[in-house]
Order: C-alpha cells, then sequence, then structure tokens
C-alpha cells in the first residue's frame, strides 16, 4: 500500500465517481468532501493507492486542542481478512492514520481524535464504526471524549490513545 498526503485533484475526482458509485455520498466529489474547508481549517488529506488507484482516502484537521483524524474517510477496497477487532484491517487506520499522526506531531500534549456518527449513517457503515469504536474503547485503544454535535450531526469523539495504538499496530505488521 502506498500512502500519499496531498494527492492531486485528478485522482481524487475519479475516487469521488467510485464512491458516489458505491452509494458512499459523502466522498462523492469534492465539495461532498469538504476538501477545500479541510485545507482551510489547517488540514490536509491521505490518500492510500493500490496499482495508482486511490483505494482509501481521509482528510486531518485542527480540531479542539489537537487533530481530528480520519475525517471524511473511506475505503472503497475491501477488507484483505475480513473484520478485525483491532480494526487493522482497515487501510484508513491501519496505513492513513499513521502519517496523519507524524504530519500533526501527535502526543499527549497533542492529542488526536476521531468522530464516529451517532445517528446519519450516509453509507450504511457509519453507526458500524460508532459501534466498533465502543469496542476498541474497551481494549484501551480509544477513549470516549465527548458526544456533540459537529456541523449539524450527531458525533461520538474519540481520543486515541497513541500509544497502545501503535502497540497493536505493532503487532499487525507486513
Amino acid at each position: 500500500m502506498i500512502v500519499k498526503r496531498d494527492p492531486g485533484k485528478r485522482d481524487i475526482e475519479f475516487f469521488g465517481y467510485i464512491c458516489q458509485d458505491m452509494g458512499y455520498l459523502n466522498n462523492a466529489d469534492l465539495e461532498a468532501m469538504k476538501y477545500d474547508w479541510c485545507k482551510k481549517h489547517n488540514g490536509e488529506w491521505w490518500a492510500a493507492y493500490h496499482n495508482d488507484i486511490i483505494v482509501a482516502m481521509a482528510g486531518c484537521h485542527e480540531f479542539h486542542d489537537g487533530h481530528r483524524m480520519l475525517f471524511r474517510g473511506v475505503q472503497t477496497m475491501p477488507a484483505q481478512h475480513g473484520l478485525s477487532k483491532k480494526h487493522m484491517t482497515s487501510i484508513g487506520w491501519k496505513w492513513i492514520l499513521p502519517e496523519q499522526l507524524k504530519w500533526a506531531g501527535s502526543s499527549d500534549k497533542q492529542p488526536a481524535y476521531i468522530t464516529t456518527n451517532v445517528e446519519n449513517d450516509a453509507s450504511g457503515k457509519m453507526n458500524r464504526t460508532d459501534r466498533l469504536f465502543h469496542l476498541l474503547a474497551k481494549q484501551g485503544v480509544v477513549d470516549f471524549f465527548t458526544e456533540e454535535e459537529i456541523y449539524g450531526q450527531r458525533q461520538s469523539v474519540w481520543k486515541l490513545n497513541i500509544d497502545k495504538y501503535y502497540e497493536t499496530r505493532k503487532s499487525y505488521e507486513d
């Protein structure tokens, strides 16, 4: 898997067509994914490529006292080994998140947050992700921070336990 920061708009637009065909409306085009909004909020985008085509993408921007990771995260390539209770079959979680953590300089003093939708499920998979994060919290990989309305949507806000994340990821390295 190759991960690139700031992929070209042409690649992203093609990826948007794939997302639209799959019903992932939050990522159907640059406007829906809030591409420019993320950039204006001191953010950046990452894409994971397989055979020169984006198969996963997510943004990262300033949020609370740290950064919001995996913003508008989406994956079009199926998980290679089914589901994982540690979430390591997610391309964003395994491959994009480490790049975002490095870029943001995340640490105990610069926390990393991830949000999951509580009510609105634009793709049919978002509520499942929220349930998965409750499982990750039981494992100590994330801590429930709060539930709040973010840009008109009820969201669970999770604080990433960065050390525990890397410890878990290390056991899944290829």
